[in-house]
């Protein structure tokens, strides 16, 4: 199969839900990567709007993460099925996923940026293994403006946080329920795009140093080094969600199912 190429903001959880479930399958792809505001360099170009992930293939663009999922599931020459059969009485994977994408994603972007725009060290941190060196400094230079440019797009505010707060809890405390009869997988007797899709919306409100987009020694210290620099306020949700069986959830989903 000729080789894809998958537009990104490096960091951004939508992007590593596509490029894991592209890489679980094995799918060779080329990723562009651009800082946030640039990234429409990428996309517009193509008449595709202003959001990433965009995957270009032989068969035409796919501008949803879940879009590209199905795209996957089709193409796959290895892993498993995403979107296998659920259990009887149970939420289906696409079911799952489709409440994931609209309550779990959008809650930790928002969250995210309004406590980390602030403090261009911590973010830095945080999202600089994700860059080249190049793109690290010019996203630096671009933060003022950028950032400006992100809270007006995501109406950013400290009202808007609390309630994404709200909802990124509220989340993880019904994937406990659902964990809670002693099933392994969030839909169905296997790994699917629920699974996925829980593990890579939940990884910036983590912070495991696997959850991280680049595994490596660099990464993983990138990270550790950036916990401690990170604002109060983000650091007490993220303790508080390490205590949940969600969150042992999503970390073993990386562990077990995240190839690079």
């Amino acid at each position: 199969m000729e080789a894809c190429q998958l537009v990104t903001i490096p960091f951004s959880h939508f992007c590593e839900k596509a490029r894991w479930a592209l890489d679980l399958a094995r799918i060779p792809y080329r990723e562009k990567p651009y800082v946030p505001g640039l990234h429409m360099l990428g996309t517009k170009v193509r008449g595709r709007g202003r959001s990433v992930p965009v995957l270009i293939t032989p068969e035409g663009c796919f501008t949803d993460s879940t879009d590209i999922l199905r795209f996957v599931d089709r193409e796959r020459r290895s892993g498993p099925q995403l979107y296998p059969t659920a259990m009887a009485g149970s939420q289906s994977a696409a079911e799952i996923e489709d409440w994931l994408d609209e309550e779990l994603g959008p809650a930790v972007r928002l969250f995210a940026y309004r406590h980390l725009l602030p403090e261009p060290k911590a973010l830095f941190a945080l999202t600089g293994p994700t860059f080249s060196q190049p793109q690290r400094l010019l996203f630096r230079s671009l933060l003022p403006v950028v950032g400006k440019l992100i809270a007006r797009s995501y109406r950013i505010n400290d009202e808007r946080a609390l309630r994404a707060r709200a909802r990124v809890v509220g989340t993880f405390t019904r994937v406990d329920a659902l964990l809670a009869d002693g099933r392994k997988y969030l839909a169905g007797a296997a790994f699917s795009a629920a699974d996925l899709t829980f593990a890579a919306l939940a990884g910036p409100v983590l912070c495991y140093p696997e959850m991280q987009y680049r595994r490596g020694k660099r990464a993983t210290k990138a990270v550790e080094d950036a916990f401690d620099q990170l604002p109060a306020e983000f650091v007490s949700l993220v303790r508080e969600l390490r205590g949940t069986a969600a969150a042992d959830h999503g970390l073993r989903m990386y562990r077990e199912f995240r190839r690079f």
